[in-house]
C-alpha cells in the first residue's frame, strides 16, 4: 500500500481505533464502584429474556408470558452474543462488554462515513472523535445498553440514504428498501424510533420534489414498505399473544407517566432538583396513577391541569425541554453534564448555521429534523440525556465546524503557523461543486484539488 493510499485511509482508521482504545482505557481506569451495572431494565428484562431465547423458550419472561415490556431487538442481540460466548468458552459478561466497546467504535466509524459525505475526511474524523472521546459517550460504554446497538443501526441507515440526497439521483428503490428495513430494526431495538421514518421521508421528498411525482412516490413507498414489513412479524406475534394491538411494547404508557412524576426521591448530589411549583403538579399526577395508564389518559390529565394551572404546565414542558440535554435518571452528575453540554450544543448550533450559509443545506435539514424528532419524543417521556444520544452523535461534526473559526483566529495570532492549512475545512459534497462565499476559510468541494 502506497503512502498516499495509507494517508487516505488514515482518518477512517483513527475514527475507529481511537474511540476503541479510549473506551478500553476508560473501562480499565474506572473504579470498581462505578462499574456496577445500574440499569434495572438490563438486569430485570433484557438479559433474562436473552437467556430464555438462548434456552429455546422464545421471547418470554421467566413466568412464561410474552416479553412485551420492551421491543425484542436488544434481547435478540444479547442472545446472539451469549450464544457466541457459550460456543467459544468465553465469559458471557466479558464478551457482552467487549461487544459494547466494539459497537462504540463502529458507531464512530459510521459517523465518520456519514459526515464524510459533506465535509473533508479530516473534518469528518474530528467530528467522529468529538463524540467518541467525549465523557458522555465513554460513560455510555461502562455497562451494556441498547443505545449503542441502536446508534449503529440508525447511522448505518443514514450512511445508505446519503447518496440518495444528491440532486438528480435516481429513486434508489433497493437502497431505500434497505434504509427502511434498518429503521424498522432500530424501532425494534428502541421504541423511540417508531416515527423516525418521518423526518427521513420529509428530507427525501424535499430533495426529489422536482424530480417527478412518480420517482418520489416510488422511493417513499419503498422506504415505508420495508419499515412496516420489518415491524409486522413482532406486531402480529404480540397481537396473537395478548389479543390486543400494542405499538412495539407496553413501555410507552409507563414511560410517559414517569415523565410526569420524576420528582420522587431525595435530591442527589450534582442535581438541580425540581421547582416547588412543579412538585405540586407532579404530586397530583402521582395521585392519578390509574388515569395515567394510557397516552389518552395522560393527555386528558394535562388538559385538565392546563385549564387550572397553565403556568405550571408550561413550566413543566420548558423544564423537560432543558433537562433532555443534561438530566440523568438517577439525577446524578447533572451539573457536570450541563457544563459539558452548554458549549457542545452552542458550537453545534454555530456549526449548523455556518453550514447553512456556506455548505450543503440538506445536511442541516436532515440532522435538524432528526434532532427535533428525538427531542420531542424525549419530552413525551422521561426527559434525560440518554434518550438524546443519537442527536448528540449527529451534532458532533457540527461542533468541529462551529469551532473552526475560533481555532483559525488562534492560529492567526501565532506568527509561525499563521498560514497553517492543516485544519479541516468545510466542503460541500463532491456533487455540489465549489462553494462561492466571501469566507476564505471555507474551502472548495471535496473533489477539488488543493
Amino acid at each position: 500500500m502506497t503512502a498516499t493510499r495509507m494517508w487516505r485511509w488514515l482518518p477512517a482508521v483513527l475514527a475507529f481505533v481511537l474511540p476503541l482504545v479510549a473506551a478500553v482505557a476508560f473501562q480499565v481506569a474506572l473504579p470498581a464502584d462505578y462499574k456496577v451495572n445500574e440499569s434495572p431494565d438490563y438486569t430485570a428484562f433484557y438479559y433474562p429474556v436473552a437467556e430464555r431465547v438462548v434456552d429455546g423458550n422464545g421471547l418470554t419472561v421467566p413466568d412464561g408470558r410474552v416479553a412485551d415490556r420492551f421491543p425484542p431487538g436488544y434481547p435478540v442481540f444479547l442472545a446472539g452474543v451469549i450464544t457466541v460466548a457459550d460456543a467459544t468458552g468465553l465469559g458471557r459478561a466479558s464478551l457482552i462488554t467487549a461487544a459494547s466497546l466494539v459497537l462504540h467504535a463502529l458507531g464512530c466509524l459510521l459517523l465518520f462515513a456519514f459526515a464524510r459525505a459533506f465535509v473533508r475526511p479530516w473534518a469528518a474524523c474530528l467530528g467522529a472523535l468529538t463524540w467518541g472521546l467525549s465523557p458522555v459517550a465513554l460513560w455510555l460504554t461502562k455497562q451494556p445498553n441498547s443505545e449503542l446497538v441502536f446508534t449503529v443501526v440508525v447511522l448505518g441507515a443514514l450512511v445508505l440514504v446519503v447518496p440518495l440526497l444528491r440532486p438528480g439521483s435516481k429513486a434508489g428503490v433497493v437502497r431505500l428498501t434497505s434504509v427502511g428495513a434498518l429503521l424498522g430494526a432500530a424501532a425494534l431495538i428502541r421504541p423511540i424510533a417508531v416515527g423516525i421514518i418521518v423526518p427521513l421521508a420529509v428530507v427525501y421528498l424535499l430533495v426529489h420534489r422536482t424530480a417527478g411525482v412518480r420517482r418520489a412516490v416510488v422511493g417513499f413507498a419503498a422506504l415505508c414498505g420495508a419499515f412496516v414489513v420489518v415491524l409486522a412479524p413482532w406486531e402480529l406475534h404480540l397481537s396473537a399473544e395478548t389479543h390486543s394491538f400494542i405499538p412495539l411494547s407496553t413501555a410507552s404508557g409507563p414511560s410517559m407517566r414517569e415523565g410526569l412524576t420524576f420528582q420522587d426521591g431525595p435530591r442527589q448530589a450534582g442535581s438541580f432538583g425540581i421547582p416547588g411549583t412543579l412538585r405540586d403538579l407532579m404530586a397530583d399526577a402521582d395521585q392519578h396513577q390509574d388515569q395515567l395508564a394510557t397516552a389518552g389518559g395522560i393527555a386528558s390529565f394535562l388538559r385538565q391541569q392546563a385549564s387550572t394551572r397553565p403556568a405550571a404546565v408550561a413550566e413543566l414542558f420548558a423544564l423537560k425541554a432543558g433537562r433532555s440535554w443534561f438530566a440523568t435518571d438517577s439525577e446524578r452528575y447533572e451539573a457536570f453534564l450541563l457544563a459539558f453540554q452548554l458549549p457542545f450544543v452552542a458550537l453545534a448550533v454555530g456549526g449548523m448555521v455556518r453550514t447553512w450559509r456556506h455548505g450543503p443545506r440538506i445536511w442541516v435539514w436532515l440532522v435538524g429534523l432528526l434532532v427535533v424528532y428525538f427531542w420531542a419524543m424525549t419530552m413525551l417521556v422521561l426527559a434525560i440525556i440518554r434518550y438524546m444520544m443519537l442527536p448528540e452523535v449527529l451534532l458532533a461534526p457540527f461542533v468541529v465546524i462551529g469551532l473552526q473559526p475560533l481555532v483559525v483566529r488562534v492560529l492567526r495570532a501565532i506568527p509561525p503557523v499563521r498560514s497553517a492549512s492543516w485544519f479541516p475545512r468545510l466542503a460541500r459534497p463532491p456533487w455540489a461543486g465549489r462553494i462561492k462565499t466571501e469566507d476564505s476559510l471555507v474551502s472548495r468541494g471535496a473533489d477539488a484539488p488543493e
